[in-house]
């Protein structure tokens, strides 16, 4: 820039008045280097994409999983159903899409993908940990507004990349499929013997009722106390069924789980209902309104009568539980629908040649123009303030000197 501009009313000169043809006179001083050196770095970076290995993504779409998804349904009626018959209001919970998300990116799901490609040696990773965390890495999942789930897993094969895509929804599948069946077994196990006992139960009421009707000769009641008896009795059936799903969830559940929260709401709801209909008697008088100016021997035959109402109600719930239980534990379905696998057709993820050589072209311009007018602007000042000039220089100097001297003590 060895070039002088002299500062005439009709030649302004660079640095002081930048505005109409000074602007343009300093873009033509320049044109070399704002020609060239664009030109060179964006073909550099051309070059560089070219030698660096590409990253192709692979993309699996899944279908918003059930409602049950991981999970096991118990009860002899729904969540939903029973909150609008009594009015109650479930806690807000992730959707079965954001829970299907997190299982997907789990460490337990990753170690099978790991384990299954032997990715450890694939990758050739310093240890197994090492190959999982650069898994985790490389997935990405996303759930769309629609529920769907969309996984994309980026790799420097395509081939690979869809494999690897392909074998997170199996891994998947199959992990979430053996805890079903697991919980599903305990469950089994556990409603069995409450069944059994129920049983023996049932049996023990109905001995007893018929005792009492053959030795005082009362056959049965009248149908509002039997309504009564009914009611009550399918209430305390589903309160000791709602204990019992309680204690089957808390074996396989944290006690704060949505699903563990959502089930003591309901079992207080319950008591709740039997707690009016009892009144507030403290002899747990169920029926108080119909039977306090009873006789005392049609009390009797009542609560035998609501014992056995409250063991045939229970052992019917415990049976659908067992069966449904049974039923999970030997089915093989898929817990996760695939709406769309991966394929090796997927599109080249990194590096994007275009973007990234229209980026470097456009960064370069800029700083060369920059470079430009503050040449331009120093080469002024020294003409016309030297004083000014030198003592930026000076603290330049002093900046430069203090870097160096830090870079030599390092």
């Amino acid at each position: 820039m060895n070039h002088q501009y002299h500062a005439t009313p009709e030649n302004p000169v660079p640095g002081t008045d930048l505005g109409g043809w000074g602007v343009f006179a300093v873009l033509v001083k320049n044109r070399h280097a704002l020609i060239w050196y664009p030109l060179a770095v964006a073909i550099t970076v051309a070059l560089f994409t070219l030698v660096v290995p590409g990253q192709y993504e692979a993309r699996v779409t899944v279908l918003p999983p059930d409602r049950d998804f991981q999970t096991i349904s118990l009860s002899g009626f729904s969540l939903a159903e029973f909150g609008k018959g009594a009015g109650m209001a479930l806690p807000l919970m992730a959707t079965p899409s954001d829970i299907l998300a997190e299982v997907l990116v789990s460490r337990r799901v990753l170690t099978a993908v790991v384990d299954s490609l032997h990715l450890d040696t694939l990758w050739q990773t310093s240890s197994k940990s090492a190959a999982i965390d650069q898994l985790h890495d490389a997935v990405s999942v996303k759930v769309e507004l629609t529920g769907l789930v969309s996984i994309v897993i980026a790799d420097r094969s395509p081939q690979r990349a869809a494999l690897l895509a392909n074998t997170l929804i199996t891994c998947a599948d199959n992990i979430n499929r053996a805890i079903v069946n697991t919980r599903a077994r305990n469950t089994r196990e556990f409603v069995g013997k409450r069944l059994e006992e129920t049983r023996q139960a049932l049996a023990a009421a109905a001995t007893d009722l018929e005792i009492f009707q053959r030795e005082h000769r009362m056959v049965s009641l009248s149908d509002e106390l039997t309504a009564l008896i009914k009611n009550a009795a399918e209430l305390d059936a589903q309160l000791t069924a709602g204990e019992i799903e309680l204690s089957a969830l808390k074996k396989s559940m944290s006690s704060r789980s949505p699903q563990v929260a959502a089930l003591e709401q309901r079992i207080t709801e319950i008591r709740r209902q039997l707690q009016q209909m009892e009144a507030g008697d403290s002899t747990r008088i169920f029926l108080a309104s119909g039977l306090q100016d009873a006789p005392r021997l049609l009390w009797d035959l009542a609560e035998k009568v609501r014992n056995v109402k409250i063991e045939e109600t229970l052992l019917e719930l415990l049976s659908s539980q067992y069966e449904s239980a049974r039923i999970q534990e030997t089915q093989d379905t898929p817990t996760i629908s695939v709406l769309d696998y991966a394929d090796d057709s997927g599109p080249r993820a990194q590096p994007r040649r275009v973007r990234l050589v229209l980026a470097s072209y456009a960064t370069s311009l800029v700083m060369v123009i920059a470079l430009s007018f503050a040449g331009e602007y120093f080469a002024v000042m020294k003409r016309k303030e030297p004083d000014k000039y030198e003592s930026i220089i000076s603290a330049l100097s002093v900046l430069r000197r203090d870097g160096l001297g830090l870079k030599r003590r390092n």
